[in-house]
């Protein structure tokens, strides 16, 4: 009794076909978007480093300074105007990995900001790969920041909308 090895080598190369085709298309739990450029109220100036530091392909740092205006409180007259804090700071990485792949990842930063319409806040914004890793090379990077005065009755919001940046190692 001889028997064929056809079946045996054919339930090998659907597993391999199969497995290679799980493995090209990972993708986040939720799906990365950037979101377009806008404002609104009392807009914070963005200025976002075209260089974007990788550290071991799976996190890429974002420098963002921010210079804010004053943020008198509607309420309140001793809510001191030059004292903000980020509200929903995030930034996001998108990157053609492969012809196959595409890497992707969000991140989140903040802080108490000085708001007198000249200092410089600087921002370091932390975003980890939720796919597969980032590689050196041009990647798409989005960035918003949102800031309030104290007691959030002053504040603004601006989103760089989709930004070409370079990814490069320390």
């Amino acid at each position: 009794m001889q028997r064929s090895r056809v079946p045996i080598v054919s339930a090998a190369l659907l597993a391999t076909l199969l497995l290679g085709a799980s493995v090209g298309t990972v993708a986040a739990a939720e799906p990365i978007t950037i979101p377009p450029a806008a404002a609104f109220r009392t807009a914070p100036t963005l200025s976002v480093s075209p260089n974007v530091t990788l550290l071991g392909g799976v996190v890429a740092t974002i420098h963002v300074d921010v210079v804010y205006d004053p943020m008198p409180s509607e309420w309140d007259p001793n809510v001191d105007p030059t004292v903000g804090h980020s509200e929903g700071t995030s930034a996001q990485v998108v990157q053609a990995a492969s012809k196959k792949a595409i890497a992707a990842g969000q991140g989140f930063g903040g802080g108490t900001l000085v708001c007198d319409g000249s200092t410089v806040n600087p921002l370091d914004i932390p975003v980890v790969s939720q796919t597969v890793p980032f590689r050196k090379g041009t990647a798409v990077i989005g960035v918003q920041v949102q800031i309030c005065n104290a007691d959030c009755s002053g504040g603004g919001y601006r989103s760089t909308g989709p930004i070409a940046v370079t990814l490069t190692s320390k």
